[in-house]
């Protein structure tokens, strides 16, 4: 995957938790992107390294309208950093739902298992795990039909 980078302005990226669930909002996007993604970092975002961070969502157009969705909740409650993780299965063996599987030598939740209890980021001795919230940094990335990605907006 190749990555074309573009200032972002922040204005349009939201996160709130008024459902009971995390829930990013932003701007409306371009249609003529094959797709987006939605990303979680520890860290700020930056233009000088587009590859950081945790694809949480892949966001295509609506097949009638072509339009992207402005929002969502995030699945799950919880992505691990593979950057960060150094494979030791702490939080797999903490998760009381066995949603942890180690994935070529990494943690990976399965969002669709996760109960959101926080076992495995309290397990995990080097903080590779991470909590969709207010804390959490979030960017959008426009993929284009090559793969390309550009960064749209981040908070």
């Amino acid at each position: 995957m190749s990555f074309i980078l573009i200032a972002a302005a922040s204005a349009g990226l939201s996160f709130s938790v008024d459902t009971g669930r995390p829930v990013v909002s932003w701007d409306a996007a371009d249609a003529s992107w094959d797709h987006l993604e939605l990303r979680i970092s520890s860290a700020p975002f930056d233009a000088e390294a587009p590859g950081t961070g945790i694809v949480v969502a892949l966001i295509h157009a609506d097949s009638l309208t072509g339009e992207f969705p402005t929002g969502m909740e995030i699945p799950g409650g919880f992505a691990v950093e593979p950057g960060v993780c150094i494979s030791c299965g702490l939080c797999a063996g903490s998760c009381p739902v066995g949603a942890i599987t180690l994935t070529d030598g990494k943690a990976v939740i399965d969002p669709a298992a996760c109960i959101s209890c926080g076992m495995c980021a309290n397990s995990c001795p080097v903080s590779a795990i991470l909590a969709a919230n207010d804390s959490a940094h979030f960017a959008l990335f426009g993929i284009d039909g090559e793969g390309a990605a550009t960064l749209l907006e981040s908070i």
